[in-house]
């Protein structure tokens, strides 16, 4: 008989413990609140939730990588009769670096054949010239070397190209005097060449570069391109370190014959540990420039259950409301809050340790 009378009740027992256990739960994690009419309001302060205008900043996986240099070589044979800058000197695109001028006669000086050779520096003038103004429309490069680009295509684009007069074309072509500018802003590094020195077409007379043994590489789209500029300031993420440093140039990834994408360099401009290696991953951010307006409240007022589910309290006609919100990046004494939270709350912000969902409070603020 005792037997049967627990099979009887024993559905109704476990029941009544679930259930029990299911309120401790609720009660535990502020689900279910408790109040009891004695308790005495709890005196909190609280703050609205205000705004503030965040900058905007890429953020993309990159890593460290060998500095890139660009090699500034001549562009037909001739003599060095100037130089303007020296090594390990800064320069700004446009920037003249030296002044080379034509020998008759000298090794592969292309004034042997002047009107083709003057067709030739005509058609690379202006396929360097297209080339500038797709990356500029793109965002690539700056106006200047667009500008640049366009000059160079000016200076051969005179007398000499379609001239039905060999011997003039012959002058313009031997006593030619070309004055070679920076294409990008870097550091002069190698200049291997003195003012006076011979040198043969597509001989290297120096190389630009950031100055810099290493530098950072992240690769952008042409979308997030449009928000970055030379020099735009950055932080690099790097072994359990974070560098400053700074856009020194931007390359366009060509895939297919086509631009897919572009490879963004950065240059430190804080001092790096000398354990960084290239191949190193890094978390780069690079600022736009620009700014957005977000909602934040005072990061002291935010909370954390044992779930790790974020939260804070609202006042409420008199009690407390808990209410879960997704947050974003901390400033200083206030973080964003990604989620909706109506503007008109009251966000509790002290005796967060004292209240619990629905706790009597008395807004002191």
């Amino acid at each position: 008989m005792a037997k049967d009378t627990l099979k009887k009740y024993a559905p109704i027992v476990m029941a009544a413990l679930l259930c029990a256990c299911a309120i401790f739960i609720a009660v535990r994690s502020e689900l279910l609140p408790i109040t009891t009419g004695s308790r005495t309001p709890i005196h909190v302060t609280t703050a609205a939730v205000s705004t503030i205008h965040k900058p905007v900043t890429i953020i993309r996986a990159g890593s460290v990588k060998n500095a890139v240099t660009i090699p500034v070589n001549a562009e037909f044979a001739g003599s060095i009769s100037d130089v303007f800058v020296t090594e390990k000197q800064s320069v700004k695109a446009g920037q003249p670096l030296f002044k080379l001028q034509a020998i008759p006669g000298a090794a592969g000086d292309t004034a042997a054949n002047p009107s083709q050779a003057a067709q030739s520096n005509y058609v690379k003038a202006l396929e360097e010239y297209n080339r500038y103004q797709a990356l500029y429309e793109l965002g690539g490069i700056s106006r200047v070397q667009l500008e640049n680009a366009k000059s160079r295509l000016q200076a051969v684009q005179g007398g000499s190209v379609g001239s039905k007069n060999s011997a003039s074309a012959t002058t313009t072509a031997e006593n030619r005097t070309v004055t070679i500018e920076s294409p990008i802003d870097g550091t002069v590094i190698g200049l291997t060449r003195a003012p006076g020195k011979m040198i043969q077409a597509g001989e290297q007379v120096m190389a630009l570069g950031n100055g810099q043994a290493i530098e950072a590489v992240v690769r952008l789209e042409q979308s997030d391109l449009y928000g970055i500029q030379l020099s735009a300031p950055a932080a690099i993420e790097v072994a359990s370190q974070t560098i400053t440093g700074q856009v020194a140039a931007i390359y366009p990834a060509v895939e297919a014959n086509q631009v897919s994408a572009f490879w963004v360099h950065i240059k430190f401009t804080s001092k790096a540990a000398d354990t960084l290696k290239p191949g190193m991953s890094a978390n780069i951010r690079i600022s736009t420039g620009d700014s957005v307006t977000v909602p934040v409240i005072p990061t002291a007022a935010i909370l954390q259950d044992n779930q790790g589910q974020t939260f804070i309290y609202i006042a409420d006609n008199g009690k407390a409301v808990r209410q879960q919100v997704d947050i974003g990046e901390t400033k200083g004494e206030f973080t964003e809050i990604t989620s909706n939270v109506p503007a008109e709350v009251r966000v509790i912000k002290s005796n967060l340790d004292k209240i619990k969902q629905s706790y009597a409070i008395i807004d002191a603020s």
